[in-house]
């Protein structure tokens, strides 16, 4: 990925709430351009850990001899603030600037409605990517889980997702027709007879 140093956030304030950016921030930043920081793409079993250098999130691999290997990490993006508080923000921005995977319109309601869907999570990274703290991001990434959905006249959606801990999250309203990718741990479990034997193990931190 070539290196950028700035990017023009969106310049709806939503969209930079539903990233979990505070409210009051996300006013003062709506459309304007911000000096980012790019941390590369990283692929698995490139980088091999010393005893006392496990990764503290994420995961990591451990090989037939017991050393122990990074795990995938995909490109992160990061922003800080004029208090010196570092936000992650979209990978996809780097390209899309934010516009929403698929638009579209307020729904037409004359009251506030609140009702409850099924949603299957996306990736620790994906979650991540919006804010979420890598621990919960972690243990919900790639299952289903209850979303809350949020309907106001004139207005754009909101989607509240309660991690183990009750703490609330916005979640992207798009991810709601989101496509989502099966992961490789997926085809390990189902499908057993299809995966080589003798790979290294993968171990979360």
């Amino acid at each position: 990925m070539a290196p950028i140093e700035v990017i023009a956030l969106p310049s709806e304030k939503y969209r930079l709430e539903e990233i979990n950016l505070p409210g009051q921030l996300a006013e003062i930043l709506a459309g304007k351009t911000v000096p980012i920081e790019i941390v590369p793409e990283v692929m698995p079993m490139t980088r091999q850990f010393e005893a006392n250098d496990t990764p503290a999130e994420g995961s990591f691999w451990i090989d037939p001899d017991g050393k122990r290997w990074n795990d995938y990490s995909p490109a992160r993006v990061y922003f800080t603030d004029s208090e010196g508080c570092k936000w992650h923000l979209p990978r996809h921005w780097l390209t899309t600037g934010g516009t929403a995977l698929k638009e579209e319109a307020p729904y037409q309601v004359t009251q506030d409605i609140v009702w409850a869907e099924t949603l299957h999570l996306p990736s620790m990274w994906d979650l991540s990517d919006i804010n979420i703290e890598m621990g919960a991001a972690s243990a919900a990434a790639g299952k289903p889980t209850t979303i809350e959905v949020d309907a106001a006249p004139n207005q754009q959606v909101r989607v509240l997702w309660r991690d183990p801990a009750g703490k609330a999250w916005r979640i992207p309203h798009d991810w709601r027709k989101r496509r989502i990718r099966l992961t490789t741990c997926y085809w390990k479990t189902m499908c057993p007879r299809m995966w080589p034997r003798n790979l290294p193990a993968r171990r979360s931190a």
